[in-house]
């Protein structure tokens, strides 16, 4: 019997982990009014206004982890040192663009499923954020040092990809 209560013992001793997936950190909207709600290995973006601007401290998706955005447009400027790497999921039904001057992958398991993609590593700028906000587009007038690695399955009917480098 003591040998069955060490093993009882030692069982729930044992942590359990559960591992999240990684998701964008720091999201602000700068422009528009909006939601960003975390589900687990989900993040939820909506807004009540058609043009949308956010500012993210990191743009990371990991394995297992979405990105859900809903029918509005959204563009996503991703500030700090780092490159953005996507592993996971990106689901919207408008227009999303990601703007990293320090490069964005795509990594060869993500998947993409959004109307109109669009990643760039230029230097974004205030023009850049009141073109999208009053039509929902960007120009792009100077590319960023970074690179764009693009191995994902991406279903869309509009792909933009403006890099230093660009690899496909």
């Amino acid at each position: 019997m003591k040998q069955f209560s060490k093993f009882l013992t030692t069982f729930f001793l044992i942590p359990s982990f559960s591992f999240a997936a990684v998701l964008p950190q720091g999201g602000e909207f700068i422009k528009g009014n909006g939601s960003i709600t975390n589900q687990g290995d989900a993040l939820n973006i909506s807004s009540s206004d058609l043009n949308n601007v956010i500012k993210w401290n990191g743009f990371d998706i990991g394995k297992g982890g979405t990105v859900n955005f809903d029918k509005n447009n959204y563009l996503n400027l991703v500030k700090g040192s780092k490159s953005t790497l996507i592993e996971g999921n990106i689901i919207g039904k408008g227009k999303v663009f990601i703007v990293n001057p320090n490069g964005v992958t795509l990594a060869a398991n993500s998947h993409v499923s959004v109307p109109t993609f669009g990643v760039s590593t230029a230097k974004f700028n205030d023009k850049m954020i009141e073109d999208f906000t009053q039509q929902g587009v960007i120009e792009l007038t100077g590319r960023g040092m970074g690179k764009v690695t693009a191995l994902s399955t991406i279903n869309t009917n509009n792909l933009i990809i403006d890099g230093g480098q660009i690899i496909i």
